[in-house]
């Protein structure tokens, strides 16, 4: 899962840009676990790196 990680780290990058650019909180679902196939223990990394390693408050949902 090389690439769909870069891709989702790239994502990420660019959502902590706009949020930090705003002044906003992060809310999100756990992205790339469903039908990308992902692992949460592979994504939950990069959100922290991307994301909380760079101050923002972030809230992830999961759905039933």
């Amino acid at each position: 899962m090389a690439a769909p990680s870069l891709a989702i780290g790239a994502g990420l990058a660019t959502v902590a840009d706009h949020a930090l650019e705003l002044g906003a909180p992060v809310h999100m679902p756990r992205i790339g676990c469903g039908l990308a196939g992902g692992t949460w223990s592979r994504i939950e990394p990069l959100i922290d790196s991307r994301l909380t390693g760079r101050g923002l408050s972030v809230s992830v949902y999961d759905f039933d």
